[in-house]
C-alpha cells in the first residue's frame, strides 16, 4: 500500500471482508450490515468507529513517499526517480509523463495529498511568492485573500531586516486587514536561513502518515453534511462513559437505528409483522422497545430516569440520549445506558425464549452489573505517580569548572502575536557574564 496505487475493486473486496468480520456470519452467511462502510470509517466524535478507509489510507502512505523524495533529494530511489522523470525541474512541479511506470504514477497521486497540506517557513523570504505560494498560517489555500496584481512579489520585500520585522508600510500597501494581521502573526527570523516547505497539519511540522490520513478523510466529507457541535459533544461523552465497551457499541447502534428491532427486520423482509411482541400494540421500533413498551415502562417506573421520558413521547432516539444528558451527571448517565442495555437484553430473552425477569430484577441488575464493571477497572489500573511539589526556584547546575553555561527561555504574548527570547551566560561560580532579551 506504501507503494502503489491500490486498484479499487481491490480496496472494496477488503473492505468487504472487514466488513463481514465486524458484523460476523453464521453457517458461512453474512448477518446483516446494519451499518453504511461509510459511516463507519468517520471519526467516533461523528458518530462512526474510526474504521479505515483503505482508498484513503492508501493515499495518506503515497503522500508519505512523496514526502521522502521532496525532504531527501540526495537519496538514492530519489535520485534516479530524478534522472528519469523531472531532470531540471522541482518535484513539486514534475509531470506526470507518458508512458512512466505505475510506482511514478503512485507517487504523483501522493503528491496532490501532501501539496494539499504543505507550507513555506518564512525564513529570508527570496524563494516565497506572496500572491502564489502557500505561506500563511491559514488553511486551506495558505494563500492571501486580497487578490493577486499579477506581481511576482516575494515575501522578502515586506521584510524590515534592520529591526528584524515586517514592513508594516508595505503590509497596509499590499494586504487586505485580514491577511495583514495573520503576516503578523509569522514570527521573523533575525538569524536568517533559507526558507523551507513544512507540512502544515503536524506540531512537528513533518509529514505523518495519521495526519495525512486525516486531511484526506477531511477532503473527502466536505461535500457532505457534517455533524453538528451539539451532536458531536454527545458522541464524545458516550466513548467517554464508564461502561463496558459493548455497551458502549450497543448505545452507539441504538443512535443509528441499527439494531435487529421487529420494524428493522421487516423493512428488510426479514420478518412479516413488525408488531411488538410484548404489548402486541404499536409497531416494534428501537425507540419503542427501549423507552415506549409496556415492559420497559416497568422498568423506568423504578428508576429516578422516569420523568425524563415525559416530554420525550415518540422523539427519536438520539434525541432522547442528548435530552437526558445534560440532566444528570456522568455518573448517572452511564446506569441509564447499562439500563438501557439490560432492557434489551430482557426484550431478546421474551422474543428468542418466550421469558422475561421481573421489572424489578433487571433494574437492580444493571446496577450491579456497573458497579462489578467500575470496580474491576479500578482495580486493574495502575498506580498513578505521585505529583511531587516544588516550591521555590529550581537549582541551578553549575557547569564543570572553567567552562560556562547558556540558558535560554522562549514565551509567547498571543495578544501581541510577538515572541520573547532570553538568554544568559554563566561561568561555573554561578557569575552572570552576559545576559540579553529580544522581542522577535
Amino acid at each position: 500500500m506504501s507503494i502503489f496505487t491500490l486498484p479499487i475493486s481491490l480496496c472494496k473486496d477488503l473492505t468487504a471482508m472487514i466488513s463481514k468480520f465486524w458484523w460476523g456470519s453464521r453457517n458461512g452467511r453474512r448477518k446483516i450490515s446494519w451499518v453504511k462502510w461509510d459511516q463507519l470509517c468517520l471519526p467516533k466524535r461523528c458518530g462512526g468507529l474510526g474504521f479505515r478507509d483503505l482508498a484513503l489510507f492508501n493515499h495518506a502512505l503515497l503522500a508519505n513517499q512523496a514526502w521522502r523524495i521532496l525532504k531527501n533529494p540526495e537519496d538514492l530511489a530519489a535520485q534516479i526517480l530524478r534522472a528519469k522523470y523531472f531532470k531540471g525541474a522541482g518535484f513539486l512541479e514534475a509531470p506526470t509523463g507518458s508512458g512512466c511506470s505505475h510506482i511514478w504514477r503512485s507517487i504523483i497521486w501522493g503528491r496532490s495529498l501532501l501539496k494539499d497540506g504543505l507550507r513555506w517557513i518564512v525564513r529570508d523570504g527570496n524563494n516565497i511568492r506572496v500572491f502564489k505560494d502557500q505561506w500563511l498560517p491559514r488553511p486551506s489555500t495558505f494563500k492571501p485573500i486580497t487578490p493577486d496584481p499579477g506581481s511576482d512579489l516575494r515575501v522578502a520585500e515586506l521584510l524590515d531586516r534592520n529591526s528584524s520585522r515586517w514592513d508594516s508600510v508595505k503590509l497596509h500597501q499590499l494586504l487586505l486587514p485580514i491577511d495583514r494581521d495573520i503576516v503578523r502573526s509569522i514570527p521573523v527570523s533575525w538569524i536568517g536561513g533559507h526558507d523551507s516547505l513544512s507540512w502544515h497539519y503536524d506540531r512537528k511540522r513533518c509529514y505523518s502518515v495519521k495526519s495525512g490520513y486525516r486531511l484526506a478523510l477531511q477532503r473527502k466529507l466536505q461535500d457532505s453534511a457534517s455533524s453538528s457541535s451539539s451532536t458531536q459533544k454527545w458522541w464524545s461523552s458516550l466513548w467517554c462513559l464508564n461502561v463496558p465497551p459493548k455497551v458502549r457499541i450497543f448505545i452507539w447502534r441504538v443512535c443509528l437505528n441499527a439494531i435487529p428491532s421487529l420494524a428493522n427486520l421487516w423493512a428488510r423482509k426479514v420478518v412479516a409483522d413488525p408488531c411488538c411482541l410484548r404489548c402486541g400494540v404499536d409497531v416494534e421500533s428501537g425507540g419503542h422497545a427501549l423507552f415506549w413498551c409496556g415492559g420497559a415502562r416497568k422498568v423506568w417506573g423504578l428508576t429516578r430516569f422516569d420523568s425524563f421520558f415525559e416530554d420525550l413521547k415518540n422523539a427519536p432516539v438520539l434525541d432522547v440520549f442528548q435530552a437526558i444528558l445534560p440532566k444528570v451527571s456522568y455518573a448517572e448517565f452511564a446506569l441509564f445506558c447499562m439500563t438501557t442495555w439490560a432492557i434489551w437484553n430482557d426484550r431478546n430473552s421474551f422474543s428468542n425464549c418466550g421469558k422475561s425477569k421481573e421489572s424489578k430484577l433487571v433494574a437492580s441488575r444493571a446496577a450491579e452489573l456497573l458497579s462489578e464493571f467500575q470496580n474491576s477497572m479500578v482495580a486493574l489500573s495502575p498506580p498513578t505517580r505521585s505529583q511531587t511539589v516544588i516550591s521555590g526556584s529550581i537549582d541551578w547546575l553549575a557547569p564543570p569548572p572553567g567552562l560556562l553555561k547558556l540558558n535560554t527561555e522562549i514565551a509567547t504574548h498571543k495578544n501581541y502575536n510577538s515572541i520573547g527570547l532570553g538568554a544568559t551566560i554563566r561561568d561555573d561560580k554561578g557569575k552572570v557574564i552576559i545576559a540579553r532579551s529580544r522581542q522577535l
